[in-house]
């Protein structure tokens, strides 16, 4: 019998998210032992993967709208208890951070960044004096998170870091926490460092995100 799991991307739509989600998919196209059901946002990127992938026999795609947070939590957590039953799903992979809250199907959820589990964020809009603007954009979702991740006991991440910033804000002791990272180190990305002529003035751009 073809285990199936639903993917749950909601949510992912940046060129960071797709880069990791793509790469997923690849992997997961080589496994026909598995049935995979993909839930995602309606955008241009995602419509482009679907098209790339879609003609697999494993793979199904269901595209939903984006219309904001709130829906999001009511398609995933009213709208795919019938998905579940319908499809006979066996696992839920949570691909952007959130849990279901009514389902017993096993989940794992995948935490690809840190934007609602920094104190050093938390700083930031202190020293900006931006004390609304960080409850809008940080402290609710926090909250929301939070109690989902105190749901899931399976969490994936992409290094230790993430696993000591976020037991600051939740009881890790109890959660079983898979590492696995998503740069790709094959010879055809990583080359030989360059080299440069330091007798000269040099200017390095460092672009960081919310992973760091």
């Amino acid at each position: 019998m073809t285990n199936k799991v639903l993917i749950n991307a909601f949510g992912i739509g940046d060129s960071g998210g797709l880069t990791v989600l793509e790469k997923l998919l690849d992997e997961l196209s080589t496994n026909e032992l598995y049935y995979y059901y993909i839930v995602c946002n309606k955008n241009k990127n995602i419509n482009q993967l679907k098209k790339k992938y879609q003609k697999l026999a494993n793979f199904t795609f269901e595209v939903v709208p984006s219309k904001g947070f709130l829906y999001r939590l009511y398609y995933e957590n009213i709208v795919f208890r019938k998905l579940i039953k319908v499809n006979h799903i066996d696992l839920i992979y949570n691909f952007s951070g959130s849990v279901q809250f009514f389902v017993k199907t096993p989940q794992v959820t995948k935490l690809h960044n840190l934007l609602f589990f920094s104190k050093k964020l938390d700083i930031i809009y202190k020293i900006n004096s931006q004390l609304p603007l960080w409850v809008k954009q940080v402290f609710l979702k926090r909250l929301v998170f939070k109690f989902m991740l105190n749901q899931s006991k399976c969490i994936e991440i992409q290094s230790n870091h993430v696993k000591n910033n976020l037991s600051n804000f939740i009881n890790i002791r109890k959660k079983l926490f898979f590492v696995k990272s998503d740069i790709d180190v094959s010879d055809n990305v990583f080359h030989s460092p360059r080299k440069y002529n330091f007798s000269k003035k040099i200017k390095f751009l460092y672009i960081v995100g919310h992973h760091f």
